[in-house]
Parts: C-alpha cells; structure tokens; sequence
C-alpha cells in the first residue's frame, strides 16, 4: 500500500516531552492532507502498541504535518486538525492530532476511477467485492464520495469524509463491503454504516467543505 511506506511516526524528545510526528505525502492532485491516509497511518502506528483506532473525527484541513498526542492540547496555542479514540483490550484513550510547522514533502496518484469501476450503485448503498490493492479504508472513503456526488453533487465544495466510528476493528482480510446511507441532511451531510462479510462495523460521515 503506497501509504505506508515510510510514513509511521517520527519519534523525539523536545524539552522532556517525547513528540511523534507524522511523515504524509499529498494525495492525488489534493492540496491538503486526505483522511483516509491520516486514519491509516495513526491506526497503524496504535496497532504497533495493541490498539487500534476506533473512532476520529476531523476538525480541519491539514497542510502540514500532523503530530500525534496523548493528552488534551491547548486550543488557544495549537491548530487542532482531528481527534479520536483508541481502543485496547483494557479499555480506551483518546489522542489529538495537532498541526505542525513542518511542510508536506511529494504527493503520489492515486486512481479512484479503479476503485469506483469496480462498485455497484443503488438508490440507498454502494457495494463492492475484494478485487482490488488498495486498503480497505481507502475503499470505503472512495465509494462513499462516490455514492455522495453520485446522488447529491454539490454546486459549491466537495464531499469530505469528517467522521469514522467503528463498533470493532476493521479486518486485514474481507470479502464484500456494503455501505448504506442511514441518513442526509439538505445535500450538505450523509451518515453512512459499514458492513463488512454481512457484519456491521460502524458508521462513516461526510460533510460538504471548502478545501
């Protein structure tokens, strides 16, 4: 998966505080790093220490590199551009994403059209078989603006994934992916819910933006 190559977090201490910087390259022709490569890099690095990213939430637009931590930020000193949960067999903690001063170095393409060419579209879902490399989030962030312009294009922005919130872990290995609209607000929010081999594992929101 080209995502991660290179990506996880860069460690080190500054004044007695251990920092962990993420490392991201632009997506596609995208001026601001894409969630999808965000989720997956964090869930990764939470996976290395028997977790895994069960729910975050997207606050802004990310055009620097993003440092991961462990406790609640000041809001009035730093740009906060998402924040989560992880989720351990012993129970849960959150993190933060802040903004860093550091510059976004390279992007590298990405073709949506392979993944959207493979999908069926209904009135109310999109689904898709296991045929394609790409990770399975990046399959679901797809389809869901697909479904979203499909149905509801907006004249003014564009659809962005804000919001994931897993009842479980998303699996290494699948075999189909259905994703229902559970609801939509004027063109401008859609709630989606993810079932995976006929098991459900959470929601995925979207909203309209200006990047």
């Amino acid at each position: 998966m080209e995502i991660l190559r290179e990506v996880f977090p860069r460690w080190g201490v500054s004044n007695s505080t251990l920092f962990m910087i993420l490392n991201l390259r632009y997506k596609g022709n995208r001026n601001y790093l894409q969630g999808a490569d965000i989720y997956q890099v964090v869930n990764q690095y939470f996976k290395t220490k028997g977790g895994y990213v069960r729910s975050i939430t997207f606050r802004e637009f990310a055009r620097k590199q993003l440092e991961i931590k462990l406790e609640r930020p000041n809001s009035a000193r730093h740009s906060i551009a998402a924040e989560g949960s992880v989720s351990y067999q012993t129970g849960e903690c959150r993190f933060w994403l802040v903004v860093t001063d550091e510059n976004v170095n390279g992007r590298y393409p990405f073709a949506e059209d392979v993944i959207t060419s493979a999908a069926t579209l209904t009135e109310d879902a999109v689904y898709v078989e296991n045929c394609l490399d790409y990770s399975l989030i990046d399959i679901i962030v797809v389809l869901c603006k697909y479904y979203c312009n499909a149905h509801d294009k907006p004249l003014l922005g564009k659809w962005i994934f804000c919001k994931l919130m897993l009842s479980k872990e998303l699996p290494d290995y699948w075999t189909y992916l259905q994703i229902f609209r559970v609801s939509c607000l004027q063109g401008r929010f859609i709630r989606f819910s993810l079932s995976i081999d006929a098991i459900y594992f959470g929601e995925i929101h979207f909203i309209v933006a200006t990047s």
